[in-house]
């Protein structure tokens, strides 16, 4: 089984900062692994590191900018729907009311073709305003449109905002992957020197360190 990347990063991080961390051990290997080689380990190390808390917060950020969009979609949706209700109880089957407000027929699922849609039924409804007087025997108002008008504005920044956010995260765990393939390099590359230059019961000498070869 595929160990966890963040198993990976601490197996990585014990072997790495045990060796800079115990001069006998660096010293022993510096012929081939010298300081630049370590130093070298420590910055990948603290760039990877730093890479996973990056990926963590954007993914974050991420996902809440799309459960904004998504809460604020369902929520006009569902004020969409239910003036449907009221302007299809009130109107003619195909009446011009009814169709200069959508009041039937089938919504679109596609955003592009949704928001329009949507935008119809209300100022429709707004611009109409007998049938606003009748709808509003259900409890509701202009005022209450007009706010849910607004909403629907605010839906393309949400969104462009929702994208700009996925894109970061996209672009974080694309950043997060590569350097932990270089990580993963670096730490194969040491453990492959440490492995010769300490055999058999010498390696007992490593792990007392902190320092797991295997």
């Amino acid at each position: 089984m595929t160990e966890s990347n963040e198993k990976e990063l601490e197996k990585a991080r014990r072997l790495i900062q045990g060796v800079k961390n115990n001069p006998s051990v660096a010293t022993r290997i510096a012929p081939v692994y010298g300081e630049t080689d370590i130093d070298a380990g420590i910055s990948l190390l603290e760039l990877t590191t730093e890479s996973f808390a990056k990926q963590k917060k954007e993914q974050h950020e991420s996902e809440a900018k799309s459960q904004e969009l998504d809460n604020a979609l369902d929520e006009i949706d569902t004020f969409h729907k239910r003036l449907r209700k009221m302007g299809r109880y009130m109107s003619e089957a195909n009446s011009p009311e009814s169709k200069a407000c959508n009041f039937r027929g089938e919504i679109p699922t596609n955003f592009a073709e949704w928001k329009p849609y949507v935008a119809q039924t209300f100022n429709g409804l707004k611009a109409n305003t007998d049938l606003l007087t009748k709808v509003s025997a259900f409890g509701t108002s202009a005022e209450e449109i007009d706010t849910y008008i607004d909403k629907l504005n605010e839906v393309d920044t949400m969104q462009i905002d929702s994208n700009r956010e996925s894109a970061e995260a996209q672009m974080a765990t694309v950043n997060k992957g590569e350097l932990m393939r270089d990580l993963k390099k670096h730490a194969s590359k040491l453990r492959a020197c440490l492995d010769i230059f300490y055999e058999g019961n010498e390696k007992q000498e490593l792990e007392k360190l902190g320092i797991t070869v295997k």
